[in-house]
């Protein structure tokens, strides 16, 4: 294996082998074979830099050097694979902090955010176990919520418990607590569409009318006295 100059030098001498010539099939192999090693040579400082970097913790300067290797060059599998890997890192802390964020608001919808952000951190990301704790704290939290909520309104209950998540550890007891709100409405449907038994009217005597003004004698009808001669 040589160095840059030799192996550029080598492909252009096998390149004149003409197409028909005998060893034409055997200058191209050498051709293919010795750009695959030029072009590595050429791009390999732009990986050494961008681990450089990553091992400094400094992850978007290593994918912006990473990203130097250009598409079809012989280390581009090689510098896509490392870049994934890095932006994954960046991503867990972001979507990490994303997460807390949102669920600082408290409210059901803010922790269904917040689960629905932890669950995009990679498996394998080392934010991946705080993630988790975090998703299963806060479908519990929406399950308090739609408990809280059931005892004045079922419906409003069913619809904050239905935003836990699948994978997370209040799933199933969520999931029981609507089937039973479900039964707790259909329940009172039932009884308010029972008729009731109808109202017989019951004829109450009246007592005379009283006078709403007590009258006032004419003056004639009062008693004379008679004075003292």
């Amino acid at each position: 294996r040589g160095d840059i100059q030799s192996l550029d030098s080598a492909i252009q001498n096998v390149r004149r082998v003409s197409e028909g010539r005998p060893l034409y099939e055997e200058a191209n192999r050498l051709a293919s074979q010795w750009s695959v090693e030029m072009q590595a040579l050429q791009d390999q400082p732009y990986l050494n830099d961008a681990e450089q970097f990553a091992a400094q913790g400094n992850l978007p300067a290593a994918i912006a050097a990473a990203q130097q290797v250009a598409a079809g060059r012989a280390l581009h599998d090689e510098a896509q694979s490392n870049n994934r890997t890095w932006q994954s890192q960046i991503n867990g802390d972001v979507f990490l902090q994303e997460a807390y964020d949102a669920a600082r608001r408290g409210t059901p919808t803010a922790w269904a955010r917040a689960i629905r952000t932890a669950a995009r951190i990679d498996t394998g990301h080392a934010n991946r176990p705080e993630a988790n704790r975090m998703m299963n704290r806060g479908s519990q939290n929406i399950l308090i919520q739609a408990q809280q909520t059931a005892t004045v309104d079922y419906g409003e209950a069913i619809a904050i418990a239905r935003m836990v998540p699948q994978d997370t550890d209040s799933y199933t007891s969520a999931q029981e607590q609507i089937s039973a709100w479900q039964r707790a409405i259909a329940q009172r449907d039932q009884q308010w569409s029972t008729p009731s038994s109808p109202i017989i009217p019951v004829n109450i005597p009246t007592t005379e009318s009283v006078p709403t003004q007590v009258e006032t004698p004419a003056v004639n009808e009062f008693p004379t006295v008679n004075e003292s001669p």
